[in-house]
Formats: C-alpha cells, sequence, structure tokens
C-alpha cells in the first residue's frame, strides 16, 4: 500500500498529465457509467445550458452529500472532463490511487490550501477539455448547512481568474432505490471579490439549487 508521503505525485501535478490517454480513459469511463446511472438512479440533469460552451476553464463547485457526488457532477459536465480535488487519504489504496490518477484526479490537504493545489488547479483550467471540480464542504454533509465551509473554490478562483460554477446534488428515493438529481447554476465570475466574500456568495447560490432541485424532485414524483 503506498505511504502517504509518496503521495505528492497526485498533489503536483503537470500539464502534460491532462494528455490524450487520460483524456479517453476519462470519456470511455463517463459514457459507461451515464449508462448505469441513467438506469440505475434515474440520474437526471438540470441547468446545462449554464455550462460554458467556448471553454473549459471554469470551476464546478456542489454540495457533498455522497460518494456518488463526484461521479453526479462529473456526468452533469457532459462537454468537459472534470478534474476533481480529493483528499489525500483516497489515493492511498493502490487500485483507487490508479483510477482516480487516470482519471486526472488532484490529491489535496482538506485542512488548508496548499500552494500545490493551487499550482495543479491552475494547469488543470490550461488543459483543453478539463475544467476544475471541488465541494466546498470539504466532507459529506447529508442535513443541514456547513457552517465552515472550505474556501478553496474562491482561492483558485482569485489565482486563476476563472469563473465558478455553482451545482447541487439531490438525493430522493424511487421505490426502494435512489433516484438522483444534479441542478446546475448560472457561474459566478470572479470580479476582485476577497476569498471570504465569494466563498458566502457561493454558498448561497448552492443552497438555493438544492431547494431547486428538492423542489424539481418533488414535483417528477408527484
Amino acid at each position: 500500500m503506498t505511504e502517504p508521503q509518496n503521495l505528492n505525485r497526485f498533489a503536483q501535478r503537470k500539464l502534460s498529465d491532462y494528455n490524450t490517454f487520460r483524456w479517453w480513459f476519462y470519456r470511455l469511463s463517463w459514457s459507461g457509467l451515464w449508462i448505469l446511472f441513467r438506469l440505475r438512479y434515474d440520474l437526471v440533469i438540470v441547468g446545462r445550458e449554464h455550462i460554458p460552451r467556448d471553454t473549459s476553464r471554469f470551476i464546478v463547485a456542489a454540495n457533498h452529500v455522497s460518494n456518488f457526488d463526484p461521479v453526479c457532477v462529473g456526468l452533469a459536465i457532459d462537454r468537459y472532463n472534470t478534474a476533481f480535488l480529493a483528499k489525500r487519504e483516497l489515493f492511498v489504496h493502490p487500485v483507487m490511487g490508479w483510477i482516480m490518477d487516470h482519471l486526472g484526479t488532484i490529491a489535496v490537504n482538506r485542512d488548508k490550501v496548499e500552494i500545490a493545489t493551487v499550482r495543479a488547479a491552475k494547469l488543470a483550467l490550461e488543459a483543453k477539455g478539463w475544467c476544475m471540480g471541488l465541494f466546498p464542504e470539504g466532507t459529506r454533509v447529508k442535513d443541514g448547512k456547513v457552517s465552515d465551509p472550505k474556501k478553496g473554490a474562491a482561492f483558485i478562483a482569485r489565482a486563476t481568474q476563472a469563473p465558478i460554477l455553482p451545482a447541487a446534488v439531490t438525493h430522493t428515493q424511487r421505490g426502494r432505490g435512489k433516484r438522483l438529481l444534479v441542478t446546475l447554476g448560472a457561474p459566478i465570475p470572479y470580479e476582485g471579490q476577497d476569498v471570504d466574500t465569494l466563498t458566502e456568495i457561493l454558498m448561497h447560490r448552492i443552497e438555493a439549487l438544492k431547494a431547486q432541485g428538492e423542489q424539481c424532485a418533488a414535483d417528477r414524483a408527484s
């Protein structure tokens, strides 16, 4: 099993990491998972018109309810591959580490925003056909609001001038199984806001999208 101190290569990404092989590995994985999640979980995407058409240089930020969320958000961003930020501990397992590596995932320290994370995010945003993805809540939160959200999205937006695309994942019941819905909102441009202000704007927007998703899920169930 990989030792934590050897995980730096997953945090210190290079532009060459986002190569043709990884692009196709992600696309093929996306196609297979799309079929599975549509059939198994009745996955629905709302608001795809908000995804930028002319560039992949944006950060998608969503709430975090379950381990399915990165898949759901990645499937919602149908035009581009999404390089997610994920906690370093997930890369320790060799198989999981290999899969996440080939999906372009960046290992991060959840306790603080490190320079390596910002640098890796910049490279992912520079890569053709790749955007960035993260969860400001920092961990799974099934109920209620987070009192102290992580500020990584705002830090990266300030460092790269990239807009943030807010998203909300809604989990409801469908008989004995789950129904999944992703609601995308209009991008939030970086306009010189300080990190705290931008984080607050983002979290308010995600909360509004969660409410919209819950209403949409209720309408579909009725």
